[in-house]
């Protein structure tokens, strides 16, 4: 009788644990949507120009490893306090986000965040939370899907994925390793290991 109380413990905390998973990540889809509207609202009409050209240049990055880059002269829209560089658009998956400029465990429950770098430079990573609706599903792309970065001056730029990779561990050099012009990354389920979407600039 004790083991059988003790196993119906331990599936009600399961169960709970899953709903408030569940719960955190409806929330977080709301939000990002609601800032993906307010962004939206703000953004110039769409520039297929030369990159940087609809805006000033971002100046070279190069961030301390794992830590949240520096306060660098972006281009930003303030929606709800927060700074966000622009949407990325993942039409594979049916999603355009906004994306943040810096990176926390705060802001990663909002939207997906720059991790580092930037489009002017030809080296942004952008991470986020494995949400279905934020980069949960970034195993489904496939070499060649679209992906569009769209800064806050409505300069659009424009990729293609060249690969997805997943790791056991989540080790940034060995993650970063290879040519690339943008990469996009999360955990994997157990939070372990991360999975990578590589993509390259298409001019």
């Amino acid at each position: 009788m004790v083991l059988l109380w003790a196993g119906g413990l331990l599936l009600l905390a399961a169960l709970l644990l899953t709903l408030r998973n569940l719960g955190e990540e409806n929330q977080a889809a709301r939000q990002a949507e609601d800032s993906l509207q307010q962004i939206i609202a703000q953004l110039p009409e769409p520039s297929q120009e030369e990159a940087g050209s609809a805006g000033p240049l971002i100046p070279e990055m190069v961030p301390e490893e794992d830590t949240p880059a520096d306060a660098a002269e972006l281009p930003t829209v303030t929606v709800n306090g927060a700074e966000y560089i622009g949407t990325l658009s993942l039409p594979a998956l049916g999603l355009t986000l906004p994306i943040l400029r810096d990176w926390s465990d705060q802001l990663l429950k909002l939207a997906p965040c720059r991790y580092q770098g930037s489009v002017q430079t030809g080296d942004m990573l952008l991470v986020a939370h494995n949400y279905r609706l934020h980069f949960g599903r970034l195993k489904n792309l496939s070499p060649g899907d679209s992906v569009t970065f769209t800064d806050v001056n409505g300069t659009v730029f424009d990729y293609a994925v060249s690969g997805v990779k997943q790791f056991d561990t989540p080790d940034m050099e060995e993650i970063k390793a290879g040519e690339w012009d943008l990469m996009l990354f999360t955990c994997t389920i157990d939070g372990a290991g991360r999975i990578a979407a590589y993509c390259d600039r298409e001019e």
